[in-house]
């Protein structure tokens, strides 16, 4: 029987450090040797680390806050993930946390909702737990966790989307660079898509706020045409149908841990950022790349170019 070897690769720790289980890090970090021998793809892979290599993993893990096995695992994890590299042809956005800071001005408008119609006081940091499987789960998560009597999921969604878009929408910006990455992304000739477990009519709300049109998109889905909600994978399936990719040919920009969970169930790649809850969270949930803002993505955190892409292929 065979074996591969491949080593840990140098990280520039002077730089800000990112740990990627595929993508950047196997971009920015694999020699064209390494590259080589992973793409022979024998039956069995043994991974030797030397003394030296773990010693770069240690100060990694410090420079990261992580514990030194977190950083083994995630390296090894790049190296595993980038056996199953295709080509990037479409680009998948969530909307709330990814856009927009949104996710905080909804937990805003939800605090309101309660205050207001329900009297009860509720707290923003209530709905981080809810976050990103719709507006419904949003709000009755965190009605049944105070025990709110009689309240109505529909009649509170309908109070929230007109608290929120009367409210909070004219407060919206996108977040810095997000423009510019789509039109990077249509300039290289890889697809865009928005996925996003809000209804249609915030969708369109928060669109219309920070000034991007719907149709710059390729293909938009909202939580009104998905019965199943992240974390389940039924909303970027049908993004990739829509757009006639298989979904492995597809990355998706999530910011939370459900949004995390469908895109890996997907089938898809996922660069997650740390906008709405923390890089760990992100992490556990299972992101390929984690960020601490959309403006920090670049083209090579999410696009797989054919000549890389060939490497990898069994």
């Amino acid at each position: 029987m065979a074996w591969i070897y491949f080593l840990a690769p140098t990280y520039p720790l002077s730089s800000s450090p990112r740990i990627s289980r595929c993508g950047t890090f196997t971009h920015r970090a694999l020699s064209s040797r390494s590259s080589s021998m992973l793409a022979r793809r024998d039956a069995s892979v043994r991974v030797l680390l030397s003394e030296a290599n773990l010693a770069r993993l240690r100060g990694l893990s410090r420079a990261l806050k992580v514990k030194p096995a977190t950083a083994v695992r995630a390296v090894l994890e790049t190296y595993m993930s980038a056996l199953e590299m295709a080509e990037t042809k479409a680009v998948v956005f969530d909307m709330d946390g990814v856009l927009c800071d949104s996710e905080v001005l909804s937990r805003r408008a939800a605090v309101d909702l309660f205050a207001e119609v329900h009297g009860v006081q509720v707290q923003e940091r209530d709905f981080a737990d809810f976050t990103g499987q719709g507006e419904a789960f949003f709000l009755k998560g965190v009605a049944d966790r105070y025990q709110v009597q009689g309240f109505d999921v529909e009649a509170a969604k309908a109070a929230f989307f007109r608290i929120y878009l009367s409210k909070y929408t004219p407060q919206l910006e996108p977040f810095p660079g997000v423009k510019r990455l789509i039109d990077t992304l249509k300039t290289r000739g890889v697809r865009v898509a928005l996925a996003s477990s809000a209804d249609a009519v915030k969708v369109d709300g928060n669109l219309n706020a920070i000034g991007i049109p719907r149709d710059t998109f390729d293909y938009v889905t909202h939580s009104d045409s998905i019965p199943r909600k992240k974390p389940a994978p039924d909303i970027f399936l049908a993004a990739a149908a829509g757009l006639g990719l298989e979904p492995r040919a597809c990355v998706v920009i999530e910011d939370s841990e459900a949004g995390v969970v469908a895109a890996k169930a997907a089938g898809m790649r996922c660069v997650a950022v740390a906008t709405s809850l923390s890089r760990n969270r992100l992490w556990k949930a299972g992101a390929d790349t984690v960020l601490d803002s959309p403006e920090e993505i670049t083209e090579s955190d999410l696009i797989v170019t054919p000549e890389v892409a060939q490497l990898f292929q069994k």
